[in-house]
């Protein structure tokens, strides 16, 4: 990933779509995190904890930067499902009240309007980008484990084929910083969920011989979903950042507990060039 700064504010852009003139994407960080503050120092999770101040004021310095009104990035309510939303004219309409209502309880975003910032916020869990080149169709997902286990990625794939004709040869998919394989240990149950689910544990767990536990390879169970639906291998980058062990730089659920930050991952259309 390409690291940018400007006015005070980090940001990681894909390489995918860094030098693309009709989209930008990018991830955000701690932004020069206090190590005993679990929330600094550029929390943007509106639904973990914090103080709403101060994300109020982190959301608007994103704005700032990356030139888009805060009434136009939407930030969905998680739950770690698997329901997705539509960000189409309908949607636009209605009243602030009515738009943070549709977005409870949804785990990915869709939309094709310009200068609409759809994003997902994460603190381990997997966010996942997904871009058609040709019909300019964005989606940003949530894939913590429950998510991947339901499919969601597939979903949305499968939701942009069918509300916008995307073919999947033309989706370029981001997968950001998350909890690597390495440092995502799991019990039994998790295994036979996923077993239960129809992924391929060969492919993507493998077995600690020192603790006797399973570890789970988030980043290729969404990858597998990714290439089973079609997408091309060469067009899915993994930025292969793990939020547990650079939690000094992203936030992780895992290390800092529960109640911290969440970083967000995010995307626009746009017709202007987008790197900075």
């Amino acid at each position: 990933m390409i690291s940018v700064e400007r006015e005070g504010l980090e940001l990681l852009q894909f390489e995918s779509t860094y030098l693309d003139d009709d989209v930008f994407s990018f991830v955000t960080t701690r932004n020069k995190a206090k190590n005993d503050d679990p929330y600094s120092s550029f929390n943007l999770g509106l639904y973990s904890g914090g103080n709403r101040d101060e994300i109020s004021r982190n959301l608007k310095q994103l704005s700032n930067v990356i030139g888009i009104s805060p009434e136009n990035i939407f930030l969905p309510h998680q739950v770690h499902g698997v329901k997705i939303g539509i960000i189409d004219e309908d949607f636009m309409s209605f009243d602030a009240d009515s738009k943070t209502k549709a977005l409870n309880g949804i785990d990915a975003l869709i939309t094709n309007i310009p200068f609409v910032v759809i994003v997902v916020t994460t603190a381990d869990c997997v966010p996942v980008l997904l871009y058609d080149t040709k019909n300019k169709v964005i989606a940003a997902v949530h894939a913590g484990w429950r998510g991947t286990v339901g499919h969601i990625v597939r979903q949305c794939v499968e939701h942009m084929s069918l509300l916008y004709k995307t073919r999947v040869e033309e989706v370029k998919a981001m997968i950001g910083p998350s909890i690597s394989p390495g440092c995502f240990e799991v019990g039994d149950e998790v295994i036979d969920i996923f077993r239960s689910s129809g992924y391929d544990l060969a492919r993507i767990s493998f077995l600690n011989r020192d603790s006797n536990k399973y570890h789970i390879n988030l980043w290729e169970a969404n990858r597998l979903e990714l290439t089973n639906a079609g997408v091309p291998h060469s067009q899915i980058e993994i930025s292969q950042l793990c939020t547990y062990t650079l939690f000094d730089r992203f936030y992780s659920a895992r290390r800092l507990s529960v109640s911290s930050g969440r970083f967000v991952t995010g995307i626009y259309l746009s017709g202007q060039k987008n790197h900075f």
